[in-house]
């Protein structure tokens, strides 16, 4: 059976050919002379040939739009967008420490998390700190990406730490600085790295961290993904 395609193209072949036979036997004769017998065969062979022309092209291929779903991370009351196919998996569920001395902090059990697309070759870390932690603020790394404003002074940003081969998300305020030239602002990114989160009952200290293993030519579209999935992380 002829699919819908090969059979349009078979109905134009057989008209094409028509007409130019029609042509042949009506617009080349004369009154006193006979009418050219038209090489049949040769016509019908270059038709062929176009039609099977036709049909070898192959097909437009629309490329695959990610479809995104919001998912929620319950122990923390987390959510966050990703793509339809990525995974999250809880690891590490522990108890909090506490004792005499340090009250709980975020009053829960901890756990990490490892956000996956289907093929395991983007892996995003989720790591809650686990307990009380404190911190400073450094320069940021040359190769630092800003990707998103947070008030007034807050930044979300992204750089490679190449010891861990891996995409470091953190959040960076601008300070005010003082000299004898004046005031100035400067970047200064969390050390540790991490993304805070804050509600009522608690403040969320997170270690985010990208790890990709697929080929470097496809690298930007993969951290272009990642981005949207940290940005859209928060808490209600």
């Amino acid at each position: 059976m002829l699919d819908q395609h090969k059979r349009n193209n078979l109905v134009i072949s057989v008209g094409l050919l028509v007409v130019i036979l029609f042509s042949l036997g009506c617009g080349l004769a004369t009154p006193n002379a006979p009418a050219p017998t038209p090489n049949v065969e040769s016509l019908v062979m270059t038709l062929l040939a176009l039609t099977t022309t036709v049909e070898d092209v192959p097909p437009t291929v629309t490329p695959d739009v990610l479809r995104w779903d919001e998912r929620e991370i319950e122990l923390y009351g987390f959510s966050l967008e990703l793509p339809s196919e990525w995974v999250i998996q809880e690891v590490n569920r522990r108890p909090e420490p506490s004792d005499d001395l340090m009250a709980p902090q975020i009053g829960h059990d901890c756990a990490e998390y490892i956000i996956s697309n289907s093929d395991g070759i983007e892996l995003l870390y989720l790591n809650p700190v686990c307990g009380y932690t404190d911190g400073s603020g450094e320069d940021c790394p040359v190769d630092t990406v800003l990707l998103e404003t947070r008030g007034e002074t807050g930044v979300i940003v992204r750089y490679y730490n190449s010891s861990q081969s891996r995409h470091i998300f953190s959040e960076a305020r601008f300070a005010t600085l003082i000299s004898s030239q004046g005031e100035s602002k400067k970047m200064l990114c969390f050390r540790p790295a991490v993304m805070v989160f804050e509600t009522e009952a608690a403040t969320i200290f997170v270690n985010v961290e990208y790890e990709y293993l697929g080929s470097d030519g496809d690298i930007e579209a993969a951290l272009e993904t990642v981005d949207r999935i940290v940005i859209s992380i928060e808490m209600p």
